[in-house]
């Protein structure tokens, strides 16, 4: 697949001690952290994501998430068709804010419908892309 194809947004605002069990997706999935924190598991081992880590679970990749008790808990969610490389880490530091502000752009395209919306929807996802890229 040369280009992403976008299937969704969402913002996860949980109440205090969310827990979201074990899962996977048939497509990309990327969560980006703007305030509290959550643990997240997989096959590899636990860790913490905090504000300003962009999560990045490749298609199949199982993963078990929670939110930390007494911190609120912020973040955007998408997924998306693509082939990413191999050596894409789940975790990389969103150190300028950059990837939370094109994720805020495509959240509020999202019930737009219309072409010129899509095109711009798939432009972003394509920049989002290309600065996580330059984060590995």
């Amino acid at each position: 697949m040369k280009y992403p194809v976008f299937r969704g947004i969402g913002r996860n605002q949980p109440p205090d001690d969310w827990r979201f069990g074990a899962h996977s997706h048939t497509n990309c999935e990327v969560i980006i952290i703007n305030e509290g924190s959550e643990k997240v598991e997989t096959k590899h081992g636990t860790f913490l994501a905090v504000p300003g880590d962009i999560l990045f679970f490749k298609p199949g990749v199982v993963h078990r998430e929670w939110s930390m008790p007494g911190k609120k808990l912020d973040t955007f969610f998408f997924l998306f068709d693509f082939n990413p490389p191999d050596k894409w880490p789940i975790k990389v530091k969103d150190a300028r804010g950059r990837a939370w502000m094109i994720a805020e752009w495509i959240y509020e395209e999202r019930y737009s419908g219309s072409h010129c919306s899509n095109a711009a929807v798939n432009s972003f996802l394509t920049s989002f892309l290309a600065e996580f890229a330059r984060l590995v």
